[in-house]
């Protein structure tokens, strides 16, 4: 279990498959994801690690086109802890995170998940 005070609880569903395609076993992980945790964190506290993971991992190509650039940058980020994590390697992270999407999305959908995650980001820095 990880929380690093960042991704804060929700219900995550474990299905798994027979060989046949019959689910054989099914687990539910809960976790509570706080609303607050996006616009505010503690100094000592990173904000919902999938930023974190999308400005290290994802392609160039994609940050240009998303207008990202480094976490310092964005207000919701750069209030709390910007220190890369010891145990956690956010690129290697992300590219995880990218495959788990594109089993149950199409790449163009996935994109416009992270397109949605760097409007957030965007949106963090409107006055």
């Amino acid at each position: 279990v990880r929380n690093d005070n960042s991704s804060r609880f929700g219900k995550y569903i474990e299905l798994q498959f027979s060989d046949a395609g019959n689910v054989q076993a099914a687990r539910i992980t809960q976790f509570l994801l706080e609303k607050s945790r996006i616009c505010f964190q503690p100094a000592a506290e990173r904000n919902f690690h999938v930023f974190f993971f999308m400005l290290a991992g994802l392609p160039s190509e994609e940050r240009a086109r998303l207008k990202l650039t480094s976490v310092s940058e964005y207000a919701y980020l750069n209030q709390g802890c910007l220190d890369a994590l010891p145990h956690i390697d956010d690129a290697e992270e992300f590219n995880k995170l990218s495959n788990a999407l594109k089993v149950l999305l199409d790449d163009e959908l996935v994109g416009e998940v992270f397109s949605v995650a760097a409007a957030v980001l965007h949106l963090g820095n409107v006055k």
